[in-house]
């Protein structure tokens, strides 16, 4: 972080540590300079001055090597007397006088003094300068500390508190025993770190406890030697301390050499220009310390900047995903609970980004975790990470289901953050892939707002729906999503670590027979699970609807290999009898089966797609077992077969339940179970035939079985039911059961094919037809003399895996390259209304696939559709996509571009998820992007709503946003400037004036504050005049885009500033950014950057539309609340300063932006009254107050202020609410006259209490 211009950039490592109040600084001479004080040197050669010793040889060699330590010792030497060496040291005592009337003489020593008060008041400060000028600045910021002088030190642990003198103070009056304890001369160093070694037993504890920072020392200083030898030989006895710092000079040019030097001494420089006597240190610490002194650098004021903003791929490089990581692993959890409180709710995509920042072993111990046995390569995420032992459970031999860690404050608060944003279906994918079992804690806060958004939704409230969207547009639940989650709650989508293995049940079952324990685990092996994926969502897809809007799920058993694992059973010579006991067992599971997929969605009464997935009930070559449940329709045939020779009247009862359970997979079973005995009466069967306008005589998907069934109808029927069953066939299927996309051409040929087939059907097992089903057939046939029955009874699946010679044949893909070749040739495109399996076969047969693609290319047959689902497939696997890679990488970069274009989203999507993948050659990756980036795209920008969202799912966007994940992945140093290879083509997307190339612009705008590090030249002549308003297109597009995830970076900002600025006059231009333009503004405002002047700042306020003043005030407010244990400077030096200087007067404010005005006062607190006089003006009466009296009466702002606050209610209650008075007023008025009773007379409450006394 720079906290001056062209100042030193401080490592965030540095400023997070002393957040955590682990930073001592160690101060030398250097501090003193701005007081008039000399260094060491200029010390010791102005004491030889004033003593009147002309340096001899050996003394100069001292002095001119920077040996002032020797020199000092040679001076005292020159007389053997100790009233000679008094002397000398009552002379140096005079030479470091402080010159008081000096500008900013003690702003450095006030500034240290500020940033080693820890949060606990605690003063850890170290200095071997001897002057008194931190007594000074510790009476000008009223500190009290205890002070330490050598040789009498304290412990340099936790306990410890006060600034320590290492080398001595200088006594008052002067007198020449503590003199004498002064550290200065080679002697002194000597007893101090070698003979008595009281200094170097102080400065060893001191590196082991603490993380130190040098200020005011040069490279070669005496002190830092000795300090350095004593840390060596703790080194050589296995010692480790922590990471050292030192702010360092340079000089132009050498930079690169003094860092070195200073890493040679195991220390990190934190080095700084050569300029009018240090001014950049001076400085940097002066405004480092008001940014801590105001809790500008908190844990929870990162929050508050940082987590409103959505992330970008550039903040892992500018280090602010991992500075926001950090602030939120706070133990007390009070960071964590103001992100989960922020309005609105900090984005979900920070959840991915927070959860990809490794923590390593050695950071655990920010959470309470001191544990030696975890091993130094382990890593952990803020999501997942071991609990503090006494929230660990119990080492024991048996337990409760529900046993888990106990969350500590972090995760209680960011579980608060999650639920928030219950409608975005990343979340459920996010908690699926890390196992599906929720945490019961979390289950129990989504239960409870699922349980409340109901009952409100039953209410009708509609105020609390829109304050949970004014939360998070996330929060309110969509019935879909609201399905989603109750699965998920009720466990479906848990993966047990548990592998439920039919194999090893069968071993068990050999031994056992069937048991209840057995079969409580075939219930859990075949039990249902749902898999969530996110859908892919290529240009031109077609609308989805339902839940397909936001998941693709499948529904699979907890087992896998389940039919092959069934045949292993069945071979078992007892199980075609004991089968008949998991009957309703593995009834019950196909019927939750079904029941979930309803409930996606996917299934209905009517339709449920088993005769895709188990073509016939009866054991066929065409039922393929692609799919794990289909076992159960196997078991549950089998078993109810092994039922009926044991039980026949069980087994017929069973078949009417089966027709009366409403999915179609029952009909199925109900025919094929009538097909083969006869269990139920002609009549009955006739019936069910009859049912809803004949539907099940009809519908496709009971085909198979039904015209099973048929045959045996012929030889059962009686003349009656026999005349039925012709009538319904002669009357034919209703239109409103087919697709509405049939022509009547082709719906009439559809009923004339299905009334043959029917009728075939029955002739041929002998049935007799009266005049009407004959006139019907014979007319049929006389139109359709080529019809027969198939042998092999093709005609009786609606789908037939095989040959492809039927006209209603679904032919799965050959694994045959040159019959794949035809198979493809004669389907180029996938049929949207019939599945097929080429997905699968490229899944599973990579080289298959992929060479019957290449053949076809070569002949220049193009067939985009399938292109675009192998590369879909083929990105979703490393191991596919580093193959695909290989072998068509070379394919792609020759292809025709109008080719190319047809593919590019499918392609872009592809490079961008292999960007860092070794098989990607420089040149062949950088070829890629360029083919990509210069497709000849069909693009009309005036048809974009949302060009943010329109950029980053575009080919060139997807594009883009991969050459910079490539450079982050290179880690570029600040002002190193750009190579050549991303320079040109930065510089090609942000020229480009082609329409298609405002996407390229949005991805480099949102990565422009990365560019300006890397490369300020570069980009303030390419990147920064994108923001300014002369162009308002340009710069429109610019500043929503950056506005997307803008960060707080000084020099950034002051080098946009008065672009920044003037964006004030264009707030309606920025969509819908607006908002966070109003929040952003506010928060530069409050860092009082120095380049920014009060007047420039109040007049780009004043500029801003009333709308958008409510967003300003709730930042105020959110700021102010999280300004934690600082907010008494925050509100005097921040907050106060902006309402006087810089909010905008003359304005009629809304009724939100009063009603933030007035929360404002109350978070306040002892400042109450002070905000109310800043803030008054702008108070009025509204309706809703609700909550503002709800937040005073929980403050303690009646109790410091009763007067002030009976005062503010009466501004603000109007006298006819809408809905009554606030429901706690009473409790207020109360709470006021138990401060103060006389207030009861007073006209405020009068009216107040007599609002309360109409509406009881």
């Amino acid at each position: 972080m720079q906290f001056v211009k062209n100042g030193p950039e401080v490592p965030e490592k540095l400023l997070q540590a002393h957040e955590e109040g682990k930073v001592v600084f160690f101060c030398g001479a250097g501090i003193s300079f701005p007081a008039g004080l000399p260094g060491f040197g200029g010390l010791v050669w102005k004491l030889y001055e004033k003593m009147g010793v002309t340096p001899d040889a050996v003394q100069e060699q001292a002095l001119k090597a920077g040996q002032f330590d020797t020199a000092v010792s040679l001076l005292e030497a020159v007389k053997q007397t100790n009233e000679w060496r008094r002397d000398v040291r009552q002379e140096m005592a005079k030479l470091l006088e402080p010159d008081y009337s000096l500008t900013n003489a003690t702003s450095t020593h006030r500034a240290l003094l500020q940033l080693s008060l820890t949060k606990d008041k605690k003063t850890r400060l170290i200095t071997t300068n001897f002057d008194r000028i931190f007594d000074k600045a510790g009476e000008q910021e009223k500190l009290n500390y205890p002070v330490y002088k050598a040789p009498l030190l304290p412990v340099p642990k936790n306990r410890w508190n006060g600034l320590v003198y290492l080398h001595g103070l200088l006594p008052e009056p002067l007198n020449s025993a503590e003199l004498d304890h002064l550290v200065i001369s080679s002697g002194d160093f000597g007893l101090a770190y070698l003979t008595e070694r009281w200094a170097a037993r102080f400065v060893s504890e001191l590196f082991r406890s603490y993380t130190v920072c040098f200020v005011g020392y040069s490279l070669n200083d005496p002190v830092l030697r000795y300090m350095m030898d004593a840390l060596a030989a703790d080194r050589l006895l296995g010692e480790s301390p922590p990471e050292m710092f030192a702010f360092g000079e340079f000089k132009k040019g050498k930079f690169d050499d003094e860092y070195k030097q200073w890493k040679a001494k195991n220390v990190t420089p934190i080095l700084y220009k050569s300029f009018q006597k240090h001014y950049y240190l001076h400085k940097t610490l002066i405004n480092w310390s008001n940014t801590y002194k105001d809790g500008l650098s908190g844990k929870e004021q990162i929050v508050a900047t940082t987590a409103p903003f959505k992330p970008t791929s550039s903040d892992y490089y500018n280090e602010y995903a991992r500075k926001l990581a950090w602030a939120l692993s706070d133990p007390s959890g009070i960071p964590a609970k103001t992100f989960s409180n922020l309005i609105p709710s900090p984005p979900l995509s920070w959840l991915s980004v927070l959860d990809t920042i490794e923590l390593k072993g050695e950071e655990l111990n920010r959470f309470g975790i001191f544990d030696s046995g975890i091993k130094p390569e382990a890593t952990f995420s803020l999501f997942c990470r071991p609990a503090r032992s006494s929230q660990s459970p119990l080492m024991a031999l048996s337990h409760s289901s529900y046993i888990e860690p106990q969350w500590d404050n972090v995760m209680r608060g960011l579980s608060k953050w999650l639920v928030c944003h219950l409608n975005n279906p990343e979340l459920v994918l996010f908690l699926q892939k890390r196992g599906g079992v929720l945490n019961s804690q979390l289950h129990f806060l989504i239960e409870k707002e699922i349980s409340e958004q109901i009952k409100q939704k039953k209410d009708g409230n509609n105020a609390y729906f829109e304050e949970l969207i004014r939360k998070s547009s996330d929060a309110v639940l969509s019935e879909e999503m609201l399905t989603v989650w109750n699965l998920v709650l009720a466990g479906y989508c848990a993966h047990s670590p548990h592998h439920h293995n039919l194999y090893s049940w069968a071993d068990e079952y050999k031994n056992t027979g069937i048991t209840p324990a057995l079969k409580s685990k075939l219930r859990k092996a075949l039990a249902p699970v749902v898999t969530f994926r996110k859908p892919l969502n290529s240009l031109g897809e077609e609308y989805r609807d339902g839940l397909k809007k936001y998941l693709d799920w499948e529904v699979d058993l907890s087992t896998s290999f389940a039919h092959s694992a069934v045949e292993h059973i069945a071979r078992v010579d007892t199980w075609g009898s004991d089968i008949s006991s998991i009957f309703y067992d593995v009834n019950a599971l196909l019927i939750e089966l079904m029941e979930l997929k309803s409930a996606l969605g996917g299934v209905d009464e009517y339709t449920d797609y088993t005769y895709i997935h188990q073509p016939s009930i009866s054991e066929h070559p065409q039922n393929k077992d692609y799919n794990n449940w289909t076992i159960l329709i196997d078991l549950v045939r089998d078993s109810w077969l092994s039922l009926l020779e044991k039980d026949a009247t069980k087994a017929k009862s069973i078949v009417s339940i089966w027709w009366l359970t409403p999915f179609p997979i029952f009909k199925r079973l109900a025919f094929f179970a009538v097909s083969k005995f006869a269990l139920i009466t002609a009549a009955e069967i006739n019936g069910w035939l009859e049912q809803e306008d004949a539907r099940w005589l009809w519908s496709v998907s009971s085909q198979r079985e039904l015209l099973q069934l048929l045959p045996h109808l012929a030889q059962r029927f009686d003349a009656v039911n026999t005349s039925r069953l012709l009538a319904n066939i002669c009357l034919g299927p209703r239109r409103e059961w087919f697709k509405e996309g049939l022509t009547e051409e082709e719906f009439d040929h559809l009923v004339i094919r299905e009334q043959w087939l029917r009728l075939e059907k029955l002739k041929q097992a002998g049935l007799v037809f009266d005049e009407e089903a004959e006139q019907v057939y014979q007319n049929i046939k006389q139109e359709n003399p080529q019809w027969e029955l198939d042998e092999e009874q093709k005609e009786e699946f609606p789908f037939w895996m095989g040959d492809g010679s039927y006209y209603r044949d679904t032919s799965p893909s050959p694994t045959n390259e040159a019959e794949l070749i035809e198979w493809l040739k004669s389907k180029p495109d996938h049929d949207h209304w019939d599945d097929d399996d080429w997905s699968i076969r490229c899944k599973n047969n990579f080289t298959l696939a992929k060479n019957a693609l290449l053949v076809l290319e070569e002949e220049n047959i193009w067939i985009p559709e399938r292109w675009r689902q192998a590369l879909n497939v083929w990105t979703e696997s490393k191991r596919l996509s580093i193959k695909a890679w290989r072998s068509l990488a070379n394919v792609f970069l020759e292809m025709d571009e109008l080719k190319l274009k047809d593919i590019a989203w499918n392609l872009s999507r592809w490079l961008k998820n292999n960007t860092n993948c070794r098989a990607l050659r420089e040149e062949q990756y950088f070829s890629f992007v360029d083919r990509l980036l210069t497709a000849p795209y069909d693009f009309e920008y005036d048809e974009v709503n949302d060009v943010i969202t329109a950029a980053i799912n575009h080919p060139i966007g997807i594009t883009t946003e991969s050459l910079f994940i490539r450079w982050y992945e290179e880690k570029p140093n600040d002002n190193a400037g750009l190579e050549d290879k991303y320079r040109e083509r930065f510089e090609m997307l942000v020229t480009n004036e082609s329409d298609v190339y405002n996407l390229s612009r949005v991805i480099v705008v949102t990565n422009a504050l990365s560019l300006y590090r890397v490369s300020p030249e570069w980009s303030k002549q390419h990147i920064l005049p994108l923001f300014n308003w002369e162009n308002r297109d340009v710069a429109t597009l610019a500043w929503r885009s950056y506005l997307w995830s803008p960060r707080l970076h000084k020099s950034f900002l002051v080098s946009i500033k008065s672009e920044l600025l003037d964006t004030a006059n264009f707030y309606e231009d920025l969509g819908e950014t607006k908002e966070q333009y109003s929040r952003f503004l506010t928060y530069v405002a409050l860092q009082k950057y120095e380049e920014f002047k009060t007047k420039e700042l109040a007049s780009a306020f004043s500029s801003l539309p009333e709308n958008a003043l409510y967003e300003v005030v709730s930042s105020l407010s959110d700021a102010l609340s999280n300004s934690g244990d600082k907010y008494r400077e925050y509100w005097n030096h921040r907050i106060k300063n902006f309402l006087i200087k810089i909010w905008p007067k003359e304005i009629n404010p809304s009724e939100q932006t009063v009603n933030q005005l007035a929360l404002l006062c109350i978070n306040a607190k002892e400042y109450f009254e002070d905000a109310m006089k800043l803030i008054r003006h702008n108070l009025t009466r509204i309706d809703n107050t609700e909550y503002i009296v709800h937040c005073l009466k929980s403050s303690e702002v009646i109790e410091l202020y009763p007067k002030e606050a009976l005062v503010f209610l009466d501004t603000l209650l109007c006298d006819e609410p809408n809905f009554g008075p606030p429901f706690e007023l009473k409790d207020c008025l109360n709470k006021i006259l138990e401060q103060s009773p006389d207030l009861s007379v007073m006209q405020e409450y009068q009216r107040l209490n007599n609002l309360i006394r109409r509406f009881e």
